[in-house]
């Protein structure tokens, strides 16, 4: 009796579980890009003055497939210029960079197909430069 009331618990838990199974239809992959530090985003102009105003922070956003991918060099400007205009200044200094980079694989029936979607991060500090004659110490 115990043999059959096992073997019947058995066979109703590979019954119920054989019907739950998901194919996984897409694979994302994350990985980080960047992480480095700018000095300046801009060049500065001999005998400037160059004022800090404050903390900014840019973002932008890009997307690609196999064919197209993604401009990282124009994201990253793009997130400068958007923490610059933010701000009304002219550069940033000591700017941080930083991102992603996430890619979606699917195999849909004999085709591979992939995209991928870039966000890069751009954090610093907005100075505005005046040209001129230097103040000196």
């Amino acid at each position: 009796m115990k043999i059959a009331l096992l073997f019947g618990l058995v066979l109703s838990l590979i019954l119920s579980t054989g019907c739950n199974t998901v194919r996984v239809k897409e694979r994302v992959s994350t990985s980080a890009i960047g992480g480095y530090i700018m000095p300046q985003t801009h060049y500065t102009y001999p005998n400037s003055n160059v004022i800090p105003i404050g903390p900014v922070k840019g973002r932008a956003r890009a997307r690609g497939d196999l064919e197209s991918f993604p401009d990282i060099n124009g994201t990253i400007k793009r997130a400068i210029d958007k923490a610059v205009q933010s701000s009304d200044s002219d550069l940033l200094i000591n700017a941080l960079v930083g991102g992603t980079l996430t890619s979606y694989t699917k195999m849909d029936g004999n085709n591979f197909k992939v995209r991928y979607e870039l966000e890069i991060q751009v954090q610093g500090t907005a100075a505005k430069m005046e040209i001129g004659r230097q103040n000196l110490r």
